[in-house]
């Protein structure tokens, strides 16, 4: 599978919309777009400066704790946020590290799915797997931050390793 990349070393940057458009053409065409997160919404499954792989909607189906790109239902901003609801072909989307929804997006909206994340060259599998559903059901309650901070005491240091990608 061929891959588009688009990475941010402090050079020109392309602004949103112009994005968006490009992210779509190479979807459509059935190609992976690789591209270099920007923010800490997502934090802490995608940090900034993490590396994305999108993949088109023909290749997979949308399912609660997906993580999406789609155009923002209030100012039509490209954002990359997860699926914390779902009902027929419309998706409540949510950043993971915050307290409110960006609101119902329908599947036109919906540019691609997140695939795979790298940081620091290692492949973040935790976040994308069967626990994305429970990621997304406490973020949907607004439980997830405090639950993921008390979690993190008790785990091993190993596996926080492994969670950090180091």
């Amino acid at each position: 599978m061929g891959y588009a990349v688009l990475q941010n070393h402090n050079e020109h940057i392309m602004p949103n919309k112009q994005f968006a458009v490009l992210m779509t053409a190479v979807l459509k065409k059935g190609k992976a777009f690789r591209f270099q997160a920007s923010g800490s919404s997502m934090s802490p499954f995608i940090k900034d400066g993490d590396i994305l792989t999108l993949v088109g909607l023909t290749q997979r189906r949308i399912q609660l704790g997906n993580v999406l790109a789609f155009y923002h239902p209030h100012n039509g901003k490209l954002t990359v946020h997860r699926v914390v609801n779902r009902k027929q072909k419309t998706y409540l989307m949510k950043l993971d590290n915050g307290m409110s929804a960006d609101g119902w997006v329908t599947h036109d909206q919906v540019i691609g799915i997140v695939q795979a994340i790298e940081r620091g060259g290692n492949k973040i599998r935790f976040g994308l797997g069967w626990e994305k559903v429970w990621i997304a059901h406490l973020s949907r309650w607004n439980i997830l931050m405090p639950t993921i901070h008390v979690l993190w005491r008790f785990l091993p240091t190993w596996l926080k390793h492994r969670i950090k990608g180091q």
